[in-house]
C-alpha cells in the first residue's frame, strides 16, 4: 500500500492587516493594551467587504502553485475545505476547479468544517493516496470568518483573521509523512459556535437588513458561546491526544513538537498547562496572525518551519478542533524533510 506525504505546504494572508492601535479608534471603550490582553492577538486579517471566497482561494492558490512549482496538470483531486461557499449548490469545489483551470478528469469535493478541517481534510487525502483512487492531491483550505461578524461583537472581531492554504499530497517519500487518525464528534456542541442566518434553518426575513447589528452581514452572522468552547476543548483535546499516540504506536515524549488548531490564546495556554508541554515543544502563531480557522494549522506548520522549529526527523502532532463539535488530529513525520 502506498503512502501519504504532504509534500508541499505554503500559505497567504489577507490583503488587510488590522492592529489593535485601529480596532481601538473603532472600539473606544477598549485600549490596544486591552485589546491584545484580552484575545492575545496583535495583528488580524480581513479581506475586502463583499469578497467571494471561491475568488479569494483561487487567487491566493494560483500564488503559492507557482510558487511551488507544482504542475496542474498532474492533479487528479481537488479537496476545498471552507465553511464560506458561494452557494448551497453547486459544491464550491467545482467553482474553485475551474478558477484553477484542473484538468477534466480531476476529481473534487467540499469539507465544510472550519476549525477542525484541515486535519479531516488531510485524512480524506490519505485515503485517496494510499487507497489508489488519486496519485497527487491538490489540498486547500479557505475561510473568511470577518465577513460574518457583527461590529457589535468586538470579541469576534479581535480574534478572527481570512486566510488560503495549500497542500500537496502525493506518495512520493518528499515531506511529512501522515500518521494514522484519530477523529470524532459531539453534536451536542452544534449551537455553541455557528453563523445564525446563513442556510434553510430560521433564514434571513426583511428585519434582518434593517437591524444595526446584522445589515451588514448578507451571508450571515457568526455567535459563539466562549464559555462552551473553552470547556469543550480542555476535555476533549487531551484524550485526542492520548487515543492520537496509541493509534501511532507512541508515548508523549516521542513527539517532538504539538501543533493545535489556534482557537484562542487562553484556550492553547490552558491546553499546554493541563499536558504539562514545555514552550519548545508547542508552536503557537495566534499573537501575529489570529484564529484562520481551517488554514491555522497550515498556516503554523509553515512558519514553524520557517522559524527552525521544524526539523528533521521529528514527530508532530497536529490537533484540530471545535465547531461542530468535531475533532481530529494524527502525526506528521519530517524524516524526509
Amino acid at each position: 500500500m502506498q503512502t501519504a506525504y504532504i509534500n508541499n505546504i505554503d500559505y497567504e494572508l489577507a490583503n488587510n492587516p488590522i492592529n489593535n492601535s485601529q480596532l481601538a479608534v473603532e472600539y473606544t471603550d477598549y485600549s490596544s493594551d486591552v485589546i491584545m490582553k484580552n484575545s492575545g492577538v496583535a495583528t488580524r486579517y480581513a479581506v475586502d467587504h463583499g469578497t467571494i471566497c471561491s475568488d479569494f482561494a483561487a487567487e491566493k492558490s494560483n500564488a503559492i502553485i507557482k510558487k511551488l512549482g507544482i504542475d496542474k496538470c498532474t492533479i487528479d483531486f481537488l479537496i476545498y475545505c471552507t465553511e464560506a461557499p458561494d452557494y448551497i449548490a453547486p459544491a464550491s469545489s467545482v467553482i474553485l476547479h475551474r478558477k484553477l483551470g484542473l484538468n477534466n478528469d480531476c476529481g473534487t469535493f467540499d469539507v465544510q468544517f472550519g476549525c477542525s478541517g484541515y486535519t479531516y481534510g488531510l485524512l480524506l487525502a490519505k485515503s485517496l493516496i494510499e487507497s489508489g483512487v488519486a496519485s497527487k492531491v491538490l489540498f486547500v483550505t479557505a475561510d473568511l470568518p470577518t465577513q460574518g461578524i457583527s461590529k457589535v461583537d468586538p470579541s469576534l472581531r479581535f480574534l478572527f483573521s481570512d486566510a488560503v492554504s495549500v497542500s500537496f499530497i502525493t506518495s512520493e517519500s518528499k515531506g511529512y509523512k501522515i500518521g494514522e487518525f484519530i477523529k470524532g464528534t459531539d453534536g451536542s456542541g452544534e449551537q455553541a459556535l455557528r453563523v445564525e442566518g446563513s442556510g434553510f434553518n430560521k433564514p434571513r426575513k426583511i428585519d434582518w437588513y434593517t437591524n444595526t447589528e446584522t445589515k451588514d452581514l448578507p451571508v450571515g452572522r457568526m455567535t459563539m458561546d466562549g464559555t462552551a468552547v473553552f470547556r469543550f476543548s480542555l476535555k476533549v483535546v487531551p484524550q485526542v491526544i492520548e487515543d492520537t499516540l496509541v493509534k501511532n504506536q507512541l508515548k508523549m515524549e516521542n513527539i517532538d513538537l504539538f501543533i493545535f488548531h489556534q482557537a484562542s490564546q487562553i484556550i492553547l495556554k490552558s491546553l499546554q498547562r493541563k499536558l504539562k508541554i514545555d514552550d519548545n515543544r508547542i508552536f503557537n502563531n495566534i499573537e501575529k496572525v489570529g484564529n484562520t480557522v481551517s488554514a491555522s494549522i497550515p498556516i503554523a506548520l509553515s512558519q514553524a518551519l520557517e522559524c527552525g522549529k521544524i526539523k528533521k526527523n521529528m514527530n508532530i502532532m497536529i490537533v484540530g478542533f471545535g465547531i461542530g463539535f468535531s475533532w481530529s488530529a494524527t502525526v506528521l513525520n519530517t524524516a524526509n524533510l
